[in-house]
């Protein structure tokens, strides 16, 4: 998902939506995909939170 999406999906701004992503990024929760070409950055849950949270 991209941080447009999650805004959406949570009901926040975009601002809160990148605080929230480093949070979970800098704990090993969520990674950052590599853009394909100029698209926008995709985040996936990490395998450790993929257990905890599906």
């Amino acid at each position: 998902m991209t941080q447009k999406d999650l805004a959406r999906l949570w009901g926040i701004k975009q601002p809160s939506v990148s605080v929230a992503l480093q949070f979970l990024t800098d704990r090993g929760y969520v990674v950052a995909m590599p853009r394909d070409g100029g698209g926008e950055i995709r985040y996936v849950l990490s395998g450790t939170s993929r257990l905890i949270f599906l």
